[in-house]
């Protein structure tokens, strides 16, 4: 639990940083974490099993021109659809070789095909 105060505490700090610099209305906020650990669920402690507790991984994304995203969604995205997805927000196409698909979409509350 300490870990994620700190997280939340520094995320905090990036936040008031950009708002002194002036940056924050000009910057897209993402963040994620991987899965999460069992504590105690199932009798089980570590990320390793199959059980929806240690299978979902946070991702939030703080839009400064997509105010009206949904603020909470049920897409099932993959760690390699990361990459598509920021590159979409820079208005840049991945390329070929890359794995994945931006769900960026979502973002105007469109579905995903």
């Amino acid at each position: 639990m300490r870990t994620v105060k700190g997280v939340d505490d520094n995320m905090g700090r990036i936040i008031n940083c950009l708002k002194e610099s002036g940056q924050y209305d000009n910057t897209i906020i993402i963040y994620t974490s991987d899965q999460s650990m069992m504590l105690g669920e199932h009798d089980y402690i570590d990320k390793r099993w199959m059980y929806d507790e240690s299978m979902r991984m946070p991702f939030i994304v703080r839009h400064p021109v997509k105010e009206d995203a949904p603020q909470i969604n049920d897409v099932v995205a993959n760690n390699t659809d990361f990459a598509p997805f920021m590159l979409e927000l820079a208005g840049q196409t991945a390329p070929e070789f890359m794995q994945g698909k931006s769900f960026a979409p979502v973002l105007d509350n469109h579905p995903l095909c």
